[in-house]
């Protein structure tokens, strides 16, 4: 411990490697609703909703996991 000395770096990396190891579970969930969201009629309003989005929260969830891994 006496080699860690800026502390709030070792906070920092643990509350980001946590929020990366969160993730994938994230990721599984995002594309099973996406994948059963695909299965409706591509037509209809409620797809195109529903696409727009889980497509979206695959941008988030991406951009998170950037900032997350970056740091």
């Amino acid at each position: 411990m006496p080699f860690y000395k800026p502390k709030w770096l070792v906070v920092l990396g643990l509350i980001n490697s946590a929020i990366a190891s969160v993730q994938l579970p994230i990721f599984g969930y995002l594309l099973s609703k996406m994948v059963f969201s695909l299965m409706k009629d591509p037509k209809s309003q409620e797809f195109i909703d529903d696409r727009n989005f889980w497509t979206w929260m695959f941008m988030i969830m991406c951009i998170g996991l950037f900032i997350s891994t970056f740091i």
